[in-house]
């Protein structure tokens, strides 16, 4: 192989490598901001990755059959044009790394404090409405107790207890032990299953729910933060607007809610809002690294070989700069 093949082969190799690595930079970054949108980030990722190969190609071009006197107009041009093209493939560089790294702790705090949230939610509206259970089964058993000894009417235990008379009859009143066995079966059972369905219907599988929230923010599963993060937003508004409804129609009693917790948000989407609070001298140090990378291919490759011409007509050689 002949040195110009071997100077040709070295410089293909490494402005391949450089574009790689600069690509899976890109489209990590492109995911994270346009929320995890494939084919948007396919067409950003592959779309600068080819304008960087052909203008780096045009430019290598260029560096090879520079004029004896020195860059010309169309190099600066390009120079130009290479380094508006730069700008958003370094910001989506510095967004991944920013995500990836600086970043990625934070996320996954607030990701488990939202999970955290939505659970707690959960046990606030088991833990209401069993209080109101708990409330309302011992008045009824009180209240039916005293129509054995004549103090109450059915009517009247009925009224009190926003039930109708018919339960109340087909109550067995024989005994404590009986109306509270009756009480329980006929009534406290049926009221819990209405809570139930609610929370089912509303909530769905609530712990294959929220460990799966889980599995994806704990385990950082890139294609899916973004995702995640949107269900739980408006999950936990519309579950805790949905469940307080219920349960102060059924039952009077409001659920607790942290709102400032549940609307916490990430950085993960906003590349500007995240370099501005993050930005420093490792920042500064990535982005020289991807443009040296970036560049690498132009800078290894040799310039236009001049006859340095004697004023007696000779030459002294050739002179080749690189």
């Amino acid at each position: 192989m002949s040195k110009t093949s071997k100077i040709e082969s070295l410089i293909q190799f490494t402005q391949f490598v450089s574009l790689f690595i600069i690509l899976v930079g890109i489209f990590l970054g492109s995911m994270y901001i346009f929320e995890a949108n494939l084919f948007l980030s396919a067409i950003i990722c592959f779309g600068l990755v080819v304008i960087l190969y052909y203008f780096i190609d045009i430019m290598i071009a260029a560096r090879m059959d520079t004029k004896k006197g020195g860059v010309n107009f169309g190099m600066k041009m390009l120079w130009m044009i290479f380094i508006i093209t730069s700008i958003p493939v370094n910001l989506l560089i510095l967004h991944t790394f920013n995500v990836e790294v600086s970043e990625k702790s934070e996320i996954q705090r607030i990701g488990q404090t939202k999970i955290e949230t939505l659970r707690k939610l959960k046990r606030d509206y088991t833990t209401s409405y069993e209080s109101y259970l708990k409330e309302k089964r011992g008045k009824l058993i009180a209240d039916v107790n005293q129509i054995s000894a004549g103090l109450l009417s059915s009517d009247q235990v009925a009224q009190k207890n926003d039930v109708t008379s018919d339960l109340i009859n087909q109550i067995d009143k024989s005994s404590l032990l009986t109306i509270t066995a009756c009480v329980d079966s006929s009534f406290i059972r049926f009221e819990r299953e209405k809570f139930l369905r609610e929370e089912t219907a509303i909530f769905g599988n609530t712990q294959a729910y929220l460990e799966r929230k889980n599995e994806i923010i704990s385990g950082w599963e890139r294609f899916s933060l973004n995702e995640a993060f949107n269900d739980l937003d408006k999950t936990l508004p519309l579950t805790y607007s949905k469940l307080n409804n219920f349960l102060e129609a059924k039952a009077k009693k409001t659920l607790q809610y942290n709102k400032t917790e549940a609307e916490m948000k990430t950085n993960i989407n906003k590349p500007f809002d995240l370099l501005l609070s993050r930005f420093g001298i490792i920042d500064i140090v990535l982005l020289l690294m991807v443009n040296i990378l970036l560049l690498t291919p132009y800078f290894i490759a040799p310039k236009k070989v001049f006859k340095v011409v004697k004023k007696d007509g000779g030459t002294l050689g050739d002179v080749k700069t690189y």
